[in-house]
């Protein structure tokens, strides 16, 4: 069975085989997760990004996409750019309990035990803590075969809000 933990602190400091990104359409590291990874491991990751659209013929991708990318300089197998907002930042419970069970499918095609994941959607997105709790809590009944999912959030209140609305479905 997936363990759940949910702390607070920098998610980049979560060990975990794979990395959950929270992105934009324009899949811009420009802030969040993305613009910390940016920060911290410089620019190839956003460079993979940009060949990711260029080579599409696009300038963005819908709500919903996952765009996998290798570690490119980071301690993680992979990096899932997870896009759970619209232009206007708009997003829904459904679709970061979609992003979250995809992203949780991928690790798990990778042979990956362990995944890190930001509170989608909450940041610059429009979603309450409480929604994105909300997500997970159909979520951790369930057996997706990575051992372990830590959700990492900034301040502790966020990660009381989560623990609260997941701790008595895992008991």
């Amino acid at each position: 069975m997936t363990e759940w933990l949910v702390q607070h602190g920098d998610i980049l400091d979560v060990q975990a085989e794979v990395l959950v990104c929270s992105a934009n359409p324009y899949l811009t590291l420009s802030g969040g997760v993305g613009g910390a990874l940016r920060q911290k491991y410089g620019d190839a990751m956003q460079e993979r990004l940009q060949h990711y659209l260029a080579d599409r013929k696009v300038k963005y991708v819908e709500p919903g996409t996952i765009v996998a990318i290798d570690g490119s300089g980071t301690p993680y197998t992979m990096v899932l750019h997870a896009v759970a907002v619209d232009a206007f930042y708009d997003s829904s419970v459904s679709l970061v309990s979609e992003l979250v069970v995809r992203s949780l499918a991928i690790a798990n095609e990778l042979g990956a035990k362990s995944i890190a994941l930001p509170a989608l959607a909450t940041g610059y997105g429009k979603l309450a803590m409480s929604q994105f709790a909300n997500a997970l809590v159909p979520l951790v009944q369930t057996d997706f075969d990575v051992r372990r999912a830590t959700v990492c959030l900034r301040h502790d209140a966020d990660a009381e809000v989560v623990r609260a609305a997941i701790s008595p479905r895992n008991a």
